[in-house]
């Protein structure tokens, strides 16, 4: 086990959550889960804008809000729209407004008789409706 000299950790109950009215804490760290909503880029980053409510931390930079808006607003999913979120991410992680701990991962043991079901990349995993086995 490590020491580290100085540093002071004390844990508080949260008396809040996302869906409440009630602004969070002011905290000098928060650790939260946040899945995609969506497949795209912004399902994710569009949750650090300064007016986002499950921006939990508070952070804000109208640097970013703007790279945001602009993306947000574009017309097509094109090279200028990913760069555009590309310099935000950059923003994101050079603020160190958050910082990725882990991603989660599933593995999956599938009987190679089984057919039709649909995996998904965001939302519900699997999709069993149309499945079947064949011979």
């Amino acid at each position: 086990m490590r020491q580290l000299p100085g540093l002071t950790i004390k844990l508080k109950k949260r008396g809040w959550s996302y869906d409440q009215a009630t602004p969070p804490a002011k905290t000098d760290l928060s650790l939260t889960t946040k899945y995609a909503q969506y497949a795209d880029p912004l399902s994710m980053l569009a949750l650090f804008t300064s007016t986002n409510t499950a921006n939990a931390g508070s952070w804000s930079d109208q640097t970013y809000d703007r790279l945001i808006a602009q993306a947000s607003n574009a017309p097509a999913f094109n090279n200028r729209r990913w760069n555009t979120l590309l310099k935000a991410e950059g923003v994101l992680m050079k603020n160190q407004s958050v910082t990725p701990l882990l991603q989660p991962a599933s593995t999956y043991l599938i009987n190679p008789k089984l057919n039709g079901v649909q995996y998904n990349t965001v939302g519900t995993q699997s999709n069993f409706k149309g499945a079947y086995f064949v011979k």
